[in-house]
């Protein structure tokens, strides 16, 4: 197996399974520059561990966003971190595509309406 290989199975698996102090920081930072729920318990990965498919992948924890500024923020630090991200709100993937070994970001709970923008221009 070529090292280039070997470094991208060690990296995914490290982006998969975080190490615990790693999550509290950016727990912390979420709570406090953001009005999010977090929620990284046990209870929260299990409910979104599956939707409608037979597949079931626990995420690495869970934010729902309570405004967009909460939303850039999540995306900023999960991204700083270099951890996956999986957006989930709109109840569109079914198949499997709504779960993952990521941090999942589900906006259909407060960011669940057009922009008002959009509503004007009907484009969004």
């Amino acid at each position: 197996m070529s090292s280039t290989v070997i470094y991208k199975q060690r990296h995914s698996e490290a982006q998969a399974h975080p190490e615990q102090r790693v999550l509290d920081v950016l727990k912390s930072k979420l709570d406090l520059n953001t009005t999010a729920e977090i929620r990284f318990d046990a209870a929260s990965k299990a409910m979104y561990a599956s939707e409608a498919s037979n597949y079931r992948q626990p995420p690495i924890g869970v934010v729902v966003p309570k405004t967009l500024d909460d939303l850039v923020n999540a995306v900023k630090f999960f991204a700083e971190a270099d951890l996956p991200i999986l957006p989930r709100g709109a109840g569109t993937s079914v198949c499997g595509q709504s779960v993952n070994a990521a941090v999942i970001i589900d906006a259909s709970k407060y960011l669940n309406r057009a922009a008002a923008g959009c509503k004007r221009s009907r484009q969004c």
